[in-house]
């Protein structure tokens, strides 16, 4: 019988660990702030952002893995960065806020020229949950 409670249990666990919780919301984000910022589409609409708790969150123009992610008490961060020598952006950084009480989020962005000529932008809006 004390087999069979074990088995019983380790399922239970391996049930509930394999077991994503996946949100989504949608967020009206206007663009609070830029400098020399090439104007994007995304800069003042509606946007789904999605939060996989095993996989990170994304959005149609960024993709935190959830290494990139960190969930607070109070609010979940993620941020990162990358380089490209290849192109005209030397490098790129990302960071993301969402306060998980009152879905506010915060999306900053920052890019760096091959002429050491930086631009950036930050949008802010509140999001809503849907199915």
């Amino acid at each position: 019988m004390t087999s069979l409670k074990s088995w019983l249990f380790c399922l239970l666990i391996f049930c509930t660990s394999s077991y994503a919780k996946t949100i989504n919301i949608e967020c009206d984000l206007k663009l609070t702030s830029a400098s020399d910022w090439t104007e994007q589409a995304s800069d003042n609409q509606k946007e789904a952002w999605v939060y996989d708790d095993q996989v990170g969150l994304k959005t149609s123009h960024v993709s935190y893995s959830l290494t990139e992610c960190k969930l607070g008490e109070e609010e979940l961060v993620c941020e990162k960065y990358t380089q490209n020598m290849d192109s005209k952006s030397v490098a790129h950084y990302q960071k993301t806020y969402l306060n998980r009480y009152n879905l506010m989020l915060k999306d900053y962005s920052e890019l760096e020229q091959q002429d050491k000529q930086f631009s950036s932008r930050m949008r802010e809006g509140t999001c809503m949950l849907i199915n």
